[in-house]
């Protein structure tokens, strides 16, 4: 089913054509605890999933949001994310996991299972589109113009691993560079 207007495929003629376009998944971000490579001590960082760009980016704090990432992984490249079974809570503390590309093994860990499930379901989410948006791009020229227009309109959803709640917001159309 395409939800495009006339206007978005006489800008973008290759809408047209396409008849599976997924629904646009939210951006996430939030704060987990993000395991060590090399030793397994949890450190609390600022995580965010931006399907539009395709990237999954990490920082040390929520200060460096969302200018300064330390860590920058395209969301194609994630092969799996899932919640390890038997779930693994330490005592108040739900940990999720993925793999990607490269013999990497992410470990985080959240305060509530309803977070952990969120965080899964959204990557898993944000991954598969970034998948499909890959592949159309392989095909046609335009694509991350397109993505770049869609990115300004979506709802963001604000994951707080202290209080387990997600706040859902509409982003601004434009940063207001004036402020």
């Amino acid at each position: 089913n395409n939800n495009t207007s006339s206007e978005q495929t006489d800008e973008y003629p290759f809408l047209k054509e396409l008849t599976d376009i997924p629904k646009p998944p939210p951006k996430v971000s939030g704060n987990v605890e993000k395991s060590g490579r090399k030793l397994p001590i949890y450190r609390e960082r600022h995580m965010e999933i931006d399907p539009f760009e395709g990237l999954l980016k990490r920082y040390k704090t929520v200060d460096d949001y969302p200018d300064k990432p330390n860590e920058v992984l395209a969301l194609t490249h994630i092969t799996n994310c899932v919640v390890p079974f038997p779930i693994n809570s330490e005592g108040f503390n739900f940990n999720f996991e993925f793999t990607a590309k490269g013999d990497i093994k992410e470990h985080y860990r959240v305060r509530s299972l309803a977070a952990c499930n969120e965080w899964v379901n959204r990557i898993n989410e944000a991954v598969e589109y970034a998948k499909y948006w890959e592949n159309v791009s392989k095909k046609y020229s335009n694509v991350k113009s397109y993505l770049k227009k869609l990115k300004h309109t979506k709802l963001v959803i604000e994951i707080d691993k202290t209080t387990n709640t997600f706040a859902k917001h509409i982003s601004p159309t434009k940063k207001n560079n004036n402020a």
